[in-house]
């Protein structure tokens, strides 16, 4: 089984779940790879959220797919273990709650129709990715959707000896979500954006 190995950054001491400071240096710097514009799936997972569902961003960032779902009337909170990203999160106009939050950590009182995650559970080391899932679907009303976009093996490997982005194979995404109602897994393609290419990923959609 091919896997990433982890941490992805290899000039770091700790898994980059664990390091605020990491993810706040990239929002300070202001050119996230992931970019500003929502998600190019968003539009595709939403046929899936129930009417007037509440819906949980993990990993929310500065609010880039939060802001949108919420002008389309869904009551978002979103949370992310920046206080940089959050900052701005709040700075926008919105109807969003933001919380700066370890995913692993947080206890939430609120159970949610969906949970959305654009690219943190494939920073989540092997060993920890069942208590990930299990944590998500804990903040999950009976039924409840799980939405993931997560990077995806492509013909080739990418990345360096200094950094090799999270990329699973067809494998590894089925043993991670194995337990779980699948709706869809699809493969995909990030769309390039400034200085950064196009990038393999997977369209996953899960139901508890």
């Amino acid at each position: 089984m091919i896997q990433t190995n982890y941490p992805v950054n290899k000039s770091l001491s700790d898994y980059e779940i664990n390091l605020p400071e990491f993810w706040n240096n990239i929002y300070d710097q202001g050119n996230p790879a992931w970019g500003k514009a929502p998600a190019n799936v968003l539009e595709k997972f939403i046929n899936y959220f129930p009417s007037q569902a509440r819906v949980l961003d993990i990993g929310c960032g500065e609010g880039r797919n939060s802001v949108p779902l919420s002008k389309k009337g869904f009551n978002v909170h979103g949370i992310d273990i920046s206080q940089s990203a959050i900052n701005v999160a709040n700075s926008r106009k919105s109807s969003c709650q933001f919380t700066c939050a370890d995913i692993f950590h947080i206890e939430l009182k609120e159970k949610f129709d969906v949970a959305i995650d654009f690219g943190l559970f494939h920073f989540v080391p092997p060993h920890l990715r069942q208590t990930y899932l299990d944590k998500v679907f804990s903040f999950l009303n009976d039924g409840g959707v799980y939405c993931n976009q997560t990077g995806r093996l492509g013909e080739r490997r990418i990345g360096s000896d200094e950094y090799t982005p999270p990329q699973f194979s067809k494998k590894e995404i089925e043993d991670s979500f194995n337990n779980y109602q699948v709706i869809i897994i699809d493969e995909d393609t990030l769309p390039s954006h400034g200085d950064y290419s196009a990038y393999p990923c997977w369209n996953i959609v899960l139901k508890k």
